[in-house]
């Protein structure tokens, strides 16, 4: 919940205004437009994700995730389990990830 410190929008003529004309809601939740909130008004996760890649029984992961970017990396294993990889960034556009042992799960990138 906002507190509004000060005059409220209803307090200075501005109650039934909305933010359409600067945000249209017809972009919420849609690519490249407004992100939509959770039940409990935040981001969501999978929101804020931009690559994810699964991955079966493998412990060195070539991932191509075309981010033009060094993305933050998370690796899950099938129970959700996150582990600490090492991660080679070999240009903008491709990873290397290299795990302990092959396993399975999904590769996060951001």
């Amino acid at each position: 919940m906002v507190k509004i410190l000060g005059p409220t929008p209803e307090q200075v003529g501005l109650g039934n205004v909305t933010n359409d004309k600067q945000i249209p809601m017809a972009e919420k939740g849609e690519p490249n437009g407004i992100c939509a909130l959770d039940e409990d008004s935040k981001i969501p996760l999978n929101a804020t994700l931009t690559f994810v890649q699964e991955f079966t029984n493998l412990s060195e992961i070539v991932v191509v995730h075309n981010m033009n970017k060094f993305p933050s990396v998370t690796v899950v294993d099938t129970e959700k389990n996150a582990y600490e990889v090492c991660v080679e960034y070999e240009d903008l556009n491709t990873i290397t990830i290299k795990l302990n042992n092959a396993i399975s799960g999904t590769i996060y990138c951001n």
